[in-house]
């Protein structure tokens, strides 16, 4: 019998910027690039950006309050079942 394997955490990752770079009208780079940053230093135009995505970290949303409820404040169940059956 296999085991069951956890479900994955879904994490968000940050969006990504379709990149064209065209010199003398020939296109020199074209992708898909991730936080991309522009830049001019003195005489220097610098781009840079990420060819892969960061992962961004993503804050849960406090509890659910539910007024005279004994429930207020409590986590919430992410997962009811193990699926293992036992045999009594």
């Amino acid at each position: 019998m296999a085991a069951r394997r956890k479900p994955a955490v879904i994490v968000e990752q940050s969006p990504s910027v379709r990149v064209e770079i065209r010199i003398g009208g020939r296109v020199r780079f074209l992708n898909d690039v991730y936080n991309v940053e522009l830049s001019q230093v003195d005489d220097i135009l610098k781009l840079t950006g990420a060819l892969h995505p960061t992962m961004v970290t993503v804050e849960l949303s406090p509890p659910e309050k539910f007024g005279e409820d004994p429930r207020d404040g409590e986590e919430p169940l992410l997962q009811v079942h193990s699926g293992k059956q036992s045999k009594e």
